[in-house]
């Protein structure tokens, strides 16, 4: 229940202000990590869907998996978002499919891996759509420009910075259990 600028939540108080910076602080998060997934993918994906016995076609079809997912989840998760109302339950939902994705990536013991890997990680993507939309329900519009250049400045960190951690991830050479992580495989 609301009263004079307060949110009843879980038995504790909290600003509607406070969870408005954390819900933006925690989106943009997710936006730098959207850049840093280009960047630390796109170096490596040719060469380990190459190890992988793939070939040209099929690389354009593991790279391009992911931004069509991306497309046609984002109006899935609209369609969620307009029934259900519910915006912590789509972001953690969200970040399960990008999290299998990226678990699909790694594993990659065929090529088919690496393109379920990205159709996940697009689909887990595509709630950038119900993060605009909530971040447009919930501010004011003079605020809108400023958060919405964070969040695109985020992501442009995201691919300055993704590279320098594929410098140290061509290093990984070693196994989880039956997995082996190497410079292919550690950007999943």
């Amino acid at each position: 229940s609301k009263s004079r600028g307060h949110l009843k939540t879980g038995g504790a108080v909290m600003e509607v202000r406070t969870k408005k910076l954390l819900a933006s602080v925690g989106f943009g998060v997710w936006f730098f990590l959207i850049g840093t997934d280009y960047a630390v993918i796109l170096p490596t994906a040719w060469l380990y869907v190459k190890s992988l016995g793939g070939n040209e076609l099929f690389y354009s079809l593991v790279f391009s998996s992911f931004s069509a997912a991306t497309l046609f989840s984002g109006i899935f998760w609209g369609f969620l978002m307009d029934r259900l109302q519910k915006i912590k339950l789509i972001t953690v939902c969200a970040a399960l499919c990008a999290i299998t994705g990226g678990v699909l990536y790694t594993v990659g013991t065929t090529k088919y891996f690496l393109l379920g890997g990205r159709v996940f990680g697009g689909i887990g993507n595509g709630v950038v759509s119900v993060m605009f939309a909530h971040v447009s329900r919930t501010t004011a519009i003079q605020d809108r420009t400023r958060i919405f250049s964070l969040f695109a400045s985020a992501t442009t960190s995201g691919f300055l910075i993704g590279p320098g951690f594929n410098f140290v991830l061509r290093m990984c050479n070693f196994y989880i259990g039956p997995v082996k992580i190497d410079a292919y495989s550690s950007p999943g």
